[in-house]
């Protein structure tokens, strides 16, 4: 039991490994040895879906039974291209931004939908599909484009996120296969 009895908590395409070092490869390429801002590990390379924060660890069984619902309606597999770098100035951050993609559009409200019918509270803010790359960036990136590089998924996964002195661990707790029923 975590000291507070809550766990940081998000919904998250999470990508196997070897696609993460793909990403991070392609845009090491394209900006070289000195990107802006301070590197994700790239063990840490996801989409989010729906951010919860802090959930009392009570309630965790309560928020698996929420997301299932979400995962039978999404028709797998939700497919990514990513190629474009963006650069957030206010949050300093630098992210990819993959291409238009509905069905990760359509998870993305199906979750949230179903988190607030069993009475969570997830981050509103829309829902921008994106991969952090770096954090506390203070300038752009040279390049806007690097090559493509597809993800693509047929689940999606509940993660803790754990602050350490070293940065922020993710660990995936549970995941759930889309079945598109």
């Amino acid at each position: 039991m975590s000291p507070t009895g809550t766990l940081r908590l998000f919904f998250a395409l999470w990508p196997e490994e070897s696609l993460q070092r793909s990403l991070a490869t392609a845009v090491r390429e394209a900006l070289g040895q000195d990107p802006p801002g301070q590197p994700m590990p790239v063990r840490n390379l996801h989409v989010t879906l729906a951010f919860l924060g802090s959930v009392p660890e009570e309630r965790v069984q309560a928020l698996r039974a929420a997301a299932a619902p979400a995962a039978r309606a999404a028709a797998p597999p939700l497919t990514l291209e990513f190629r474009q770098l963006r650069f957030w100035r206010r949050a300093q951050l630098v992210c990819a931004s993959p291409a238009p993609c509905a069905g990760a559009d359509s998870l993305a409200q199906s979750l949230r939908q179903c988190l607030h019918a069993a009475g969570f509270s997830p981050d509103e803010k829309p829902f921008r599909p994106h991969v952090t790359l770096a954090r506390r960036a203070e300038l752009a990136p040279a390049r806007s484009e690097f090559a493509p590089v597809t993800w693509s998924f047929s689940a999606f996964a509940l993660v803790r996120s754990r602050t350490e002195p070293t940065g922020s661990v993710y660990s995936v707790l549970d995941s759930w296969t889309l079945c598109g029923q």
